[in-house]
């Protein structure tokens, strides 16, 4: 293989519909520029250098960090190939351009040809300007009560869904945004890590029934403040005040505004309702109590509050499938909530993804569930609604290739999604992929090491594997987390719960032997 970047390189590289000049890094397809970042258009200058040879993460790091900055390279490189694979319209599972070969390299596979450089017209944005992106990290609470936590969260997740309605910004998605949420990361790393070139970030204060807002729109490569506003009102404003500040948001960018969902005009049950979405938010058995309590409390106080009938829909099916809680009792439940939440508002994606996950879970009914998710994904194709497409409907019918293709875009768009990643392995899993999936959750773990549905999944993984031994570790570590392992039910303690994983892992492989389709462990 050539010394990367020792070949002589020609003017320009023709790829496909696309061409790359070399001197100025500039990406173009069929003549209309394609802006990239300058470390990733470095990257694939490298890259196409050496088209059809393995470049190691090593001679990357050795290439382009080579100066020392003082950057995460993991996240670094990920984030590059991430941005080339979006520019590119590729795929990880199925690439057509980029191949990764896991924990060593990548390299380019498509035939590359060169010569001289062609004219490239205007950026595709029309206008000239490239597209912008943008992060919405989680408010600050000061109002001194750390129970008013949950209302800085809901204000910065209700903005963010302001944003997404606009033409020509790009969002991301709330669940990476939040993962910076108590740390006091620079904020150049942090967009670094979320391929963002924008952050917004603010605090909250609230005294009685008035509330202060202060935001800041920051320009992530150089730091420097775009605009810095407070914003004073009543609570009984909020609505209005969320649409102040998505419009001055709009107006940096030169984007038409979106507006703020007018679900409730009860402050009261605004309120309960956020507080929900705080709870529902962490994913954990005791959470979803907390939260079905404060979306019951939510429609108590107004009864056509759409979105708390739709959490409670949530609620009941996490209650299912994250505690044990009863299927008979808790599923007609969410079926029932989903339903009334759709009678108020029939855009709800996650409502009809609710009623989908319902039809496949308690009657096998194949074609109502696909109506549902087919109308989810229409309607919004959130995190929520493409994991539970993927995890109860294509993995179930047999379709885990499908799933595997879902949920790697949904890794992209949503990188630090834990849930999501957790769903790209179990679709890796069921695709009888067992090594692309222990590999997967193994990096979930370097992440969250105590995160119970990766510790429960490695366990069986490494059990498919053949390495028991690890199984069994992995499986006392998940009970030495309070977690417990079920399998249709909650199972014993101690070396009982230990030696059922075994036999549990024995049993899949022979659901798996005889009905491929349909294999299953408990999440």
């Amino acid at each position: 293989m050539p010394k990367p970047g020792s070949a002589k390189e020609p003017s320009a590289y023709r790829f496909g519909v696309f061409q790359f000049h070399a001197a100025t890094l500039a990406l173009a397809k069929s003549g209309i520029s394609i802006r990239l970042q300058p470390q990733p258009a470095r990257l694939l200058n490298l890259l196409l250098a050496n088209a059809g040879n393995l470049i190691t993460r090593d001679s990357i790091r050795g290439s382009l960090w080579k100066d020392g900055t003082n950057v995460d390279f993991e996240t670094g490189v990920n984030r590059c190939i991430r941005q080339l694979r979006t520019a590119l319209s590729d795929d990880a599972v199925t690439p057509r351009y980029i191949k990764t070969v896991p924990r060593i390299g990548y390299s380019f596979i498509a035939p590359v040809a060169g010569g001289a450089a062609a004219p490239v017209a205007k950026t595709e944005s029309g206008n000239g300007a490239p597209p912008q992106s943008i992060a919405v990290l989680p408010f600050v609470n000061l109002s001194g009560d750390p129970q008013d936590e949950y209302f800085g969260d809901g204000l910065a997740e209700e903005i963010t869904n302001v944003l997404a309605q606009m033409v020509g910004l790009k969002v991301l998605a709330r669940t990476s945004a939040f993962a910076f949420k108590g740390k006091n990361d620079d904020i150049r790393g942090i967009a670094a890590a979320l391929d963002v070139d924008n952050l917004l970030e603010g605090s909250v204060r609230r005294n009685g029934g008035q509330i202060r807002v202060t935001v800041q729109l920051i320009e992530a490569a150089t730091g420097t403040h775009l605009s810095s506003k407070r914003y004073d009102g009543k609570m009984t404003d909020i609505f209005a005040l969320q649409d102040e500040i998505a419009a001055d948001v709009a107006r940096q960018f030169r984007v038409g505004p979106g507006t703020s969902r007018r679900f409730t005009y009860n402050v009261a049950a605004c309120e309960a309702y956020l507080e929900g979405r705080f709870h529902w938010n962490k994913y954990a058995p005791g959470a979803f109590t907390k939260a079905l309590a404060c979306f019951d409390r939510a429609i108590a106080m107004d009864a056509a509050c759409a979105p708390a009938w739709a959490g409670i829909a949530q609620c009941s099916l996490g209650l299912v499938t994250e505690a044990g809680f009863s299927a008979l009792d808790y599923l007609p439940k969410a079926a029932e909530a989903a339903r009334r939440s759709l009678e108020l508002d029939d855009s709800s994606g996650e409502a009809h993804a609710c009623l989908g996950q319902v039809a496949a879970m308690l009657y096998h009914d194949w074609a109502s569930a696909a109506r549902h998710f087919d109308r989810a994904l229409a309607r919004d194709p959130s995190p929520y609604v493409r994991i539970t497409y993927s995890g109860w409907h294509l993995c179930p019918l047999g379709r885990a290739r499908d799933a595997v293709m879902e949920t790697g875009r949904l890794v992209a768009d949503d990188p630090l999604n834990l849930l999501g990643r957790w769903t790209y392995g179990a679709s890796l899993f069921f695709a009888r992929d067992f090594e692309r999936a222990a590999e997967v959750w193994s990096r979930l773990l370097d992440i969250d090491p105590s995160f119970p549905k990766v510790l429960q999944a490695l366990s069986v993984a490494r059990g498919f594997q053949g390495r028991f031994e690890e199984s069994i570790a992995l499986a006392q570590k998940l009970l030495g987390a309070g977690a417990g392992l079920r399998c249709g039910r909650r199972v014993g303690s101690g070396e009982e719960r230990v030696t059922r994983v075994g036999r549990i892992a024995g049993r899949q492989q022979r659901r798996c032997d005889t009905d491929g389709n349909t294999l299953w462990f408990a999440g």
